[in-house]
């Protein structure tokens, strides 16, 4: 698989389907806009509860990659080129463990057996904000038939992907969206190819470089320039 940067990226992606893509053909307007068809979208899954932090254990309520998505969105509300984007959150029908151990667990034994766990299915509503929690009525995911960036999240666990994020790719229909990884994680990040790890799960879509910052840094100052840059790279803020 060729390794291209994110502008180059955006570039091949644009340029792969110009029907849906350019305002010639579409009048400037989107084929389905709507909260539960949305153009844009960021959407994460995020664990919450007890993380690995540094040598030990830390309570992170919410969650890392929660947090790493509530700062891309400001970001992208604040100086994005592609309007307020908005936000959704994926939750498993049955919530991993508070307890970092037993998530672990739990996870190497979705890995082990190629499980894929499924996802809670409530009518969709967008989030304003990353932040907002909302475990006891989670919103259902969105109609993607029309979307052409996805800013999608999620933490690392045991140098892969949580199967979680394959159920939800295997059951969207993203088609040749331009996807945009954004990852947390704990020990280890360095194992895993994202990028193909998601093009064999969403084999039409386009998939860019990701941001993978560790849990520990993610409400560092320093790690927000490295988010707007990340996004920069992309062309979805000045």
């Amino acid at each position: 698989m060729t390794e291209l940067s994110n502008d180059e990226a955006r570039e091949t992606f644009a340029e792969s389907s110009p029907a849906v893509r350019s305002t010639e053909v579409t009048g400037g307007a989107a084929l389905c806009v709507s909260p539960t068809c949305p153009e844009n979208a960021l959407i994460y899954f995020s664990r919450g509860g007890t993380s690995m932090w540094n040598d030990g254990e830390k309570l992170r309520e919410p969650g890392n990659t929660t947090r790493l998505a509530a700062v891309l969105s400001q970001i992208l509300n604040n100086d994005g080129i592609i309007g307020e984007i908005p936000v959704y959150r994926v939750f498993p029908k049955v919530p991993y463990p508070d307890d970092v151990a037993e998530a672990q667990n739990r996870n190497f034994a979705e890995q082990d057996s190629g499980e894929l766990p499924p996802l809670a299915n409530l009518p969709a509503t967008a989030l304003s904000h990353a932040s907002e929690e909302s475990t006891s009525s989670p919103q259902s995911l969105p109609d993607l038939s029309a979307c052409e960036v996805l800013l999608l999240g999620f933490p690392i666990w045991g140098d892969a992907v949580p199967r979680v994020i394959d159920t939800f790719l295997q059951s969207s229909n993203i088609g040749d969206a331009f996807i945009l990884p954004f990852c947390t994680w704990s020990m280890s990040p360095s194992h895993i190819n994202i990028e193909g790890t998601l093009g064999m799960l969403a084999p039409e879509a386009t998939i860019g470089v990701p941001l993978i910052i560790r849990g520990e840094d993610v409400d560092d100052e320093n790690d927000t320039t490295t988010a707007h840059d990340w996004l920069a790279s992309a062309g979805l803020v000045n």
